[in-house]
């Protein structure tokens, strides 16, 4: 099986990892749907993760990669599933798992990825994500199906290892997060909100990772095309949008040197015989 597939249009290339490729095989990050690398008019605006000066030893992540927070652990079994992953053990250390099996369908600018979980005790589901390019954005439609008989309660949110034009962030960059109701007073070293303006900005070149984290978030009332997040550069109309058709359970954003990255989470509850579906769309300018 190969390791990756290329999709593209005029103007998108994006390269979307396939399960349990020798590229990542670990437990963070979902192996469905990893957008590792994504060009924009030939700038490849992605970045691979990298170490922090802090200690903290890079888990892998790059471009475009979702996690799931939350295991499905039940008191019923010694195995438990890790969504987005595979089926681990309780008492077992490191990254060790059983994959899942996946069914994988591929078009010049469309992939489809399906996730099929075994039943361990009582959590199963099925998941299907679809990953597309239209004109000026990149897609991702995520559906989760409930197919065992316990309730799925979780949390999906995607990190975003990117930046203008893959240059390094600047003082020149800012970042509107219209979906966060009160970021009023928020700060973590260069990085706060100008709330004169109403954005996040940076006071110098960050050269320490920041992290800032909110629970409270405005509705989304029509569930389509809402703006969550925006990074535009005041020197340029370099610009990079994600777009959400859901209120998001919360947020957080944290960077370094050479990417900032908004996370927003999306609020899972389904039960058994249910679904969800929810999509991300990335506008590139």
């Amino acid at each position: 099986m190969r390791d990756f597939i290329i999709i593209q249009n005029e103007n998108i290339k994006a390269k979307i990892l396939l399960p349990e490729n020798s590229r990542y095989q670990r437990s963070r990050f979902n192996h469905s749907g990893f957008i590792s690398e994504v060009y924009f008019k030939g700038d490849k605006i992605t970045h691979y993760e990298r170490s922090l000066n802090t200690g903290f030893i890079t888990t892998e992540g790059s471009g475009f990669c979702s996690q799931y927070e939350y295991n499905l652990i039940s008191e019923d079994s010694d195995k438990f599933i890790r969504p987005g992953v595979g089926v681990m053990t309780k008492n077992q250390s490191g990254e060790g798992y059983e994959p899942f099996k996946y069914e994988v369908e591929s078009f010049s600018d469309k992939v489809i990825i399906k996730a099929l979980t075994p039943n361990v005790g009582g959590y199963e589901y099925e998941e299907i994500r679809e990953i597309s390019l239209i004109d000026d954005e990149l897609i991702e439609k995520i559906t989760l199906f409930n197919k065992g008989n316990k309730d799925i309660i979780n949390e999906e949110y995607c990190h975003n290892f990117i930046s203008l034009k893959g240059e390094d962030i600047s003082p020149s960059d800012i970042l509107n997060v219209p979906v966060i109701k009160d970021p009023v007073n928020a700060e973590d070293g260069d990085f706060y909100f100008d709330s004169v303006n109403s954005y996040f900005a940076f006071k110098d070149y960050p050269n320490s990772p920041y992290y800032l984290k909110f629970s409270e978030v405005n509705k989304i009332e029509n569930a389509k095309d809402n703006i969550a997040w925006t990074l535009k550069s005041k020197e340029n109309s370099s610009e990079i949008s994600e777009i959400i058709d859901f209120t998001p359970s919360r947020v957080a954003i944290w960077g370094y040197y050479y990417t900032v990255c908004c996370e927003i989470f999306k609020g899972i509850n389904i039960k058994p015989g249910f679904n969800d579906t929810w999509t991300r769309k990335w506008k590139f300018k």
